[in-house]
């Protein structure tokens, strides 16, 4: 095609209007430059700057047109030589407030960045090659704004630092250290060498401060404070983010040790508390490798003189002691007591140290415990309750430790407290189907000089330990119990007796049941009767259980009646 005919085809493009400027650029430029035969064009003698842009303008803009084609066309426009002249105002001074093609493709493109747009702008950065100017248009949009979105183009960004902007630039609310962070880029060491600050919130209510500690990125960190202290500039080490974490929260929850020695040397608040009221301790100690942070902070601490408060109840009301128990740090939680934890404690569900112990961890965390309290003098609430009124006690007969119930008893835990259901020691020891619990419970309760146990305390629904241990067949236990002097006609709230139990429940056991009590020579009410105005007998007679014909003649020889 000849130099007129390119021009005409270019001028009548640039003139026409919608579809019309589309099909003769889809069909006549794009085409051309596809199959373009000898030297480049000089496209400065056929057409003035202004109109090149306008090319240009809309080569980025035809989004119905062809992806190819369009970017094809830049490159054409590039690989021709063509580059952009700066224009002068009538000031004298450089004109910056205007619209690129650049912009064009930032301003469609922002909220859904693709490789499209990349190709687009690295070409264009070629035409737009002056680093030293940041055109902006009437939207805001910069130059290098653009450049910061391009994956991997921290050579264009370095240049626009190089030649005077600013390192603390925001991109989608994001400073643009914190982009280069997020991007892997290796231009976070340049900002901060540029000036960049570390400590400027981003759109998430974080800063670049908060990534680089979770990170764990120490060359970083270290670079920052070279700086702060080359440039005697005041830091802001215990900056929140939206959560209100510290970055020596983010660091000690990922367990990077030496960063967060560095941000405890350098004036980090180990007592600072997130939303949740949380402090960096509360945070380590939810870690099963936690205890050579705590060993960390604590001796920081004591370096730098400034104590770590060990007893800050987080909104569930949980201390770092009763985190470290859950979350079964044993030596975390020696270095806790060591350290002044108190064990008495109550979280909002009202439960101590103790109670966490006696509920999950195993026997050998309990002997430690113990063994630490004596080490420090420490007094401990052995019978506190917790919101359900259940003690230490309850909490070992439910989790089935033998080991951990003894240890209780042992240590002058009183047998006798109800919870709010009106359970002692022993409803608990009822509830169980078989075990050696209760020959251990009057051992230990009979070698030492104690109170008396409450042998027919009644729950609320007016149940005895005798009761339940029956209920559940646990003949074994109501032996025990029947030998200790308990109450064989006790009725619960039902009017229901032991004997009516052992009727529907363990009938095999009634010839026991009642030559125990004729040897204790306590009666038993073999006609009581329920609220309902049933006998034993006619219990056994409706309900029919296994053996229940033999139960039944045993009873009739005793004097049951059925009403």
């Amino acid at each position: 095609m000849k130099a007129l005919d390119w021009s005409s085809l270019m001028s009548n493009a640039s003139q026409a209007s919608g579809e019309e400027k589309r099909r003769l650029l889809r069909d006549g430029i794009y085409r051309v430059v596809e199959n373009w035969p000898g030297p480049s064009p000089d496209l400065l003698e056929i057409f003035e700057p202004e109109k090149i842009e306008c090319l240009l303008s809309h080569a980025v803009t035809d989004h119905e047109g062809d992806e190819e084609a369009r970017i094809r066309f830049i490159r054409f426009v590039v690989d021709i030589g063509y580059r952009d002249q700066p224009k002068v105002g009538t000031n004298g001074q450089y004109v910056l407030h205007r619209t690129t093609p650049i912009h064009l493709v930032l301003r469609a493109k922002i909220n859904n960045w693709d490789a499209t747009a990349t190709n687009m702008v690295q070409l264009l950065f070629e035409i737009y090659n002056r680093f030293d100017f940041n055109y902006i248009d009437e939207s805001g949009f910069t130059h290098f704004q653009a450049a910061c979105f391009i994956p991997n183009g921290h050579q264009l960004v370095r240049k626009f630092l190089q030649n005077g902007q600013n390192p603390n630039f925001f991109v989608k609310g994001y400073s643009l250290l914190r982009s280069a962070l997020h991007n892997g880029s290796q231009l976070a060491p340049e900002l901060l060498r540029r000036g960049a600050d570390p400590t400027w919130f981003d759109a998430d209510g974080s800063t670049a401060l908060h990534t680089i500690c979770r990170d764990n990125r120490l060359d970083l960190l270290k670079l920052f404070f070279e700086i702060v202290d080359h440039h005697r500039k005041p830091v802001q080490v215990n900056v929140r983010d939206s959560l209100g974490n510290t970055p020596l929260h983010l660091a000690l929850k990922n367990g990077f040790l030496k960063s967060s020695e560095i941000l405890l040397r350098r004036g980090a608040d180990p007592n600072s508390a997130n939303k949740e009221g949380s402090t960096s301790l509360h945070l380590i100690c939810q870690r099963v490798d936690g205890c050579k942070l705590v060993e960390i902070l604590f001796k920081i601490a004591n370096d730098i003189r400034k104590p770590v408060w060990v007893d800050v109840p987080d909104k569930e009301g949980n201390t770092p002691l009763h985190l470290a128990i859950s979350h079964r740090s044993t030596r975390t939680s020696e270095i806790l007591l060591v350290n002044g934890a108190n064990p008495n404690l109550a979280n909002k569900d009202g439960c101590t140290a103790l109670h966490l112990i006696s509920n999950t961890r195993p026997y050998e965390a309990m002997r430690l415990f113990f063994q630490i309290i004596d080490k420090t003098q420490e007094t401990v609430q052995i019978d506190a309750r917790d919101n359900k009124g259940w003690t230490p006690l309850h909490m070992a007969l439910h989790s089935g430790s033998k080991r951990k119930f003894q240890m209780l008893l042992r240590r002058g835990a009183d047998p006798n407290v109800t919870n709010q259901d009106g359970q002692t020691a022993l409803h608990f020891l009822a509830g169980r189907i078989h075990d050696d619990f209760t020959w251990c419970f009057f051992g230990i309760v009979g070698d030492a000089r104690r109170r008396p146990v409450l042998i027919d305390a009644r729950d609320t629904t007016g149940r005895t330990p005798l009761y339940l241990a029956l209920f559940n067949a646990n003949t074994k236990m109501a032996e025990e119990l029947l030998w200790a002097d308990a109450d064989p006609n006790l009725a619960d709230n039902e009017g229901w007796t032991p004997l009516h139990v052992i009727c529907i429940k363990c009938n095999r056991f009634l010839e026991t049941f009642f030559g125990i009590n004729a040897e204790r020579q306590q009666p038993v009410e073999i006609n009581a009767k329920t609220i309902e105005g049933r006998t034993p007998l006619n219990l056994l007679r409706d309900r029919k259980p296994i053996n229940y014909e033999e139960a039944s003649r045993y009873l009739e020889a005793l004097g049951a009646e059925l009403d």
